[in-house]
């Protein structure tokens, strides 16, 4: 993870957790999925629901960071750039997939075994789509980067509000049906995120509106939660980029990438974990798998389950995420050592 810019000095700290925690929301979106199908009682299914809809800023999180951190950063050389990205994205994914792939094959390693892997990939078959939203957000980052950095604060804003204003439109359209019509990126899909990331960071007109960010973010946790538990069907991207969904990725990043770390014990701990979420991520499938499997059982409450698996889940994974880590840093070091050569 680089390091800020010398204007925003203090706010790694900040950042470190919002990756943490989404990684960790994640883990229990998915935990809370595989639980709701057994779970009878319906007030409990409606807690649930409420905590799934919370936790769903995940991916916005996500999406959000790696736009701040790759829309700010100056690319000198793309050949440079994206051979990291290669080795830091591309190349875990494969792996672990890989890994996936094997443990799940009934003939174990084999040749064919491999070919019949490398097809899966190049055909689709392997999915992961987060993973792939994020390798297309970094193939265009130097080129955005470069537009967005040379715009003036006045500019970005207008832009900032173009964004919100074609998500607000796509989500009505939804809801009431289609009165103006809207296609394309970046205003109806993921990509929303990853701009907004860079834009909030870098408007300066934002920074004394932080308490107005927040509530205007609970607010729409709010009127979130009553929609999926009194109108589930009457808006199909609830869980994706509609406008309560952004307002909601917007104050719970302001909340903690704006606060003063000055006030906050850096953790060199929070700065090593956050570096292995990603990895986390790619291993979490796996692990939870596991746990679920050993408490299916009713004489466990629901909500211990969510809690104890998630715990566990990013644990599990978070010790297979940093043998990952080692690895790839070996690869790293052996790339930049035959370079030189």
């Amino acid at each position: 993870m680089r390091k800020m810019s010398d204007s925003n000095p203090h706010f790694q700290f900040g950042y470190g957790m919002i990756r943490i925690l989404a990684c960790i929301m994640v883990i229990s979106h998915h935990i809370i999925g595989a639980l709701y199908a057994d779970q009878t009682n319906l007030n409990y299914q409606k807690i649930l629901l409420v905590l799934d809809n919370l936790f769903m800023v995940n991916n916005g999180l996500f999406f959000m960071m790696s736009g701040k951190f790759a829309l700010e950063r100056k690319v000198e050389s793309l050949k440079e750039y994206y051979a990291r990205r290669f080795t830091k994205i591309v190349l875990p994914f494969l792996l672990v997939a890989f890994i996936q792939f094997v443990i799940q094959s009934t003939n174990g390693l084999t040749i064919n075994s491999v070919s019949i892997y490398f097809s899966k990939i190049l055909h689709g078959e392997i999915y992961d789509w987060f993973v792939y939203a994020v390798i297309g957000f970094y193939l265009i980052a130097p080129f955005f980067g470069k537009m967005l950095q040379q715009l003036n604060q006045t500019e970005r804003m207008i832009l900032l509000i173009l964004l919100l204003g074609g998500i607000l439109i796509n989500t009505l359209n939804h809801i009431v049906g289609p009165f103006i019509f809207m296609n394309g990126n970046p205003f109806i899909e993921n990509l929303v995120f990853f701009m907004i990331g860079y834009l909030i960071d870098n408007i300066v007109f934002l920074r004394a509106k932080r308490a107005i960010i927040i509530c205007l973010g609970c607010l729409c946790a709010v009127v979130s939660c009553m929609e999926i538990l009194f109108t589930q069907t009457s808006n199909s991207l609830l869980y994706g980029p509609c406008i309560t969904r952004i307002f909601m990725c917007c104050g719970f990043y302001v909340f903690w990438g704006w606060m003063d770390c000055e006030k906050v014990t850096k953790s060199r701990i929070v700065y090593k974990i956050s570096n292995l979420t990603f990895y986390i991520y790619l291993f979490h499938g796996m692990t939870q798998g596991i746990l679920l499997s050993g408490m299916r059982d009713d004489e466990f409450n629901i909500f211990v389950k969510v809690f104890v698996i998630s715990v566990f889940t990013f644990l599990l994974s978070g010790l297979m995420a940093w043998i990952l880590d080692l690895v790839i840093k070996t690869i790293h070091k052996g790339y930049r050592l035959v370079k030189r050569v």
